[in-house]
């Protein structure tokens, strides 16, 4: 399993996916795309598991409500992973989610029939509040170029 270190979320309008730029310990990168389809049905999970129970009671959506808000105030910019020919490269079929005390591993694949290894990224829960705001702002742009903002080309770091 190859354990990612650090990611770089992409949406890009010409392949019409989000593309995760990730780069493992040792500084070699990869790349993983993943379908708005599949982002649609993994966004909805994660934020099923941040809510906890009790997400129907008034007190608990404040609550997430300031800790989504706290997690996007506190993110700070990093300059993003730059593929340098990376080896593995593969459209996520499948993304399994671990659930630990004080984090989620999220377990990217291509498929069952696929020789190439899973790959692994832990995030603590404000890490995955970060990343989800990151993947509504890409959520956006992809929205906005659907709906033909002139987006052509363009891609966003965050």
């Amino acid at each position: 399993m190859l354990q990612l270190q650090k990611i770089t979320t992409v949406y890009d309008d010409c392949e019409d996916r989000v593309q995760l730029c990730g780069e493992l310990a040792n500084g070699e990168t990869l790349q993983l795309w993943l379908t708005l389809r599949l982002l649609n049905r993994l966004v909805a999970h994660l934020c099923h598991l941040l809510e906890g129970q009790g997400a129907d009671d008034l007190q608990t959506q404040v609550r997430n409500s300031f800790a989504q808000q706290a997690a996007a105030q506190s993110h700070t910019g990093q300059a993003p992973v730059q593929l340098r020919q990376p080896k593995t490269r593969f459209l996520v079929h499948v993304v399994d989610v671990v659930q630990r005390p004080d984090a989620l591993q999220l377990l990217f694949k291509e498929g069952s029939a696929s020789s190439v290894p899973a790959v692994s990224l832990n995030l603590q829960h404000s890490q995955l509040r970060q990343w989800l705001n990151i993947l509504y702002n890409q959520y956006r742009l992809a929205l906005g170029c659907l709906a033909g903002m002139g987006c052509a080309g363009t891609r966003h770091h965050h």
